[in-house]
């Protein structure tokens, strides 16, 4: 099933009811996203007549090149030369064709970059993805574990959405979305890297060089293959890490399968009114960011291992009480409240249960939460690579 559309991308279904006719499929002129035959994400538009065109997916490989007589033997001699006949037609260019980058970060050139202003959890059954049998509700139903998440730890006092908009506001979480190879719209050969910025001044961002893969300048989180057409952006899958500020500390989160949709403007930089974000976060990784938080500032709490432990499938927890924790961290409100309290002692029990992506068939169970968020975003000026 293709994804959810949530884009504000404008859809109408009208009722067939007498003899008005059959009902129509959409508004001409409106975009939708659709499946190619190789599984990837791409866009199609309503026709004047009302009915779905077909899947846009330029940029797909045009197939195997026509025979050519084979080179001379390996003989020791120089090559035979090029081929005695041309393939009958080019390659249609692949997605991301043109688009290389550099071998250190120092050298890495942005191209038009958007940084994203707004994350929202939308409620569970309205966004963003149907995982089809690997989830746990099958096919033809939205998964959106995370959005569950978020609404059962707010009934204990962990707000996952104000964490995550008070962390974009106060300018510690600054995902930029850098859009490498962007050359008008359409485009169909797009990389769109996910790097983290470094406020430089008021309105300027500097690069993390902790972004790239180490000793590159290839961005570790990229949505590719790609594409823009008629305003609607549809990319992935790629990786996504959400720094979440967390009591002047941050708990890292790294999604995985991730799909990136979107509508855009691109007059001055390249503007998301709308967009979608949707992958999985393995149930290990939940854990493992609380973990790192811990590990990183919470000496205080005297622990001989980690606050989350894992025998074969089943977690335990290492929470104190509310006043052990006061007592034993006076004045650090994080590891206060990370390492007690209900939401501590109840994860093992609740974050398993949450789980609804098989990501490894052979293996019982579920081992990811499925991730759906809307997100907004805006052009920012990147002036280069941070001092590592």
């Amino acid at each position: 099933m293709a994804l959810i559309s949530v884009l504000g991308l404008t859809l109408a279904f009208a009722s067939a009811c007498g003899d008005d006719g059959p009902a129509a499929e959409c508004v001409p002129s409106a975009i939708d996203t659709c499946r190619c035959d190789d599984g990837r994400p791409a866009v199609k538009v309503c026709a004047s007549d009302s009915t779905w065109g077909a899947c846009m997916c330029d940029g797909v490989d045009g197939g195997t090149d026509s025979s050519v007589p084979a080179d001379a033997s390996m003989d020791g001699a120089a090559d035979a030369g090029p081929d005695a006949t041309a393939d009958a037609a080019p390659d249609a260019p692949l997605p991301d064709a043109g688009v290389m980058f550099p071998p250190t970060p120092g050298a890495y050139t942005p191209g038009p970059v958007s940084r994203i202003t707004s994350l929202t959890i939308p409620p569970a059954t309205t966004c963003c993805r149907d995982w089809g049998a690997a989830s746990k509700n099958g096919a033809g139903m939205v998964d959106n574990a995370f959005s569950t998440l978020a609404e059962a730890t707010a009934g204990m006092g962990l707000d996952l959405q104000a964490l995550l908009t008070n962390s974009i506001a106060a300018g510690t979480m600054n995902i930029l979305l850098d859009h490498q190879g962007f050359d008008g719209d359409p485009d169909s050969a797009l990389i769109i890297a996910a790097l983290d910025g470094v406020p430089d001044g008021a309105t300027d961002y500097l690069i993390d060089p902790a972004t790239f893969l180490p000793g590159t300048g290839i961005p570790r989180s990229r949505f590719e293959p790609a594409t823009l057409i008629s305003g609607a952006v549809v990319a992935g899958p790629g990786t996504l890490t959400l720094p979440i500020a967390f009591f002047g500390g941050s708990l890292e989160y790294s999604f995985e399968d991730v799909e990136l949709t979107g509508t855009v403007t691109t007059g001055t930089g390249i503007t998301y009114t709308a967009g979608t974000l949707a992958g999985y976060l393995r149930v290990e990784d939940y854990f493992g960011g609380v973990n790192d938080y811990v590990a990183a500032g919470c000496s205080c709490l005297g622990l001989s291992g980690p606050l989350y432990s894992r025998s074969g499938t089943t977690w335990s927890h290492s929470c104190v009480t509310v006043a052990e924790a006061a007592t034993l961290c006076p004045g650090n409100s994080g590891c206060q409240e990370i390492s007690s309290g209900t939401d501590c002692t109840i994860a093992p029990l609740l974050i398993p249960s949450l789980a609804d992506i098989d990501i490894d068939s052979t293996l019982p169970g579920y081992e990811g939460l499925s991730l759906g968020l809307r997100f907004t975003a805006a052009p920012v000026t990147v002036s280069g690579v941070a001092a590592p």
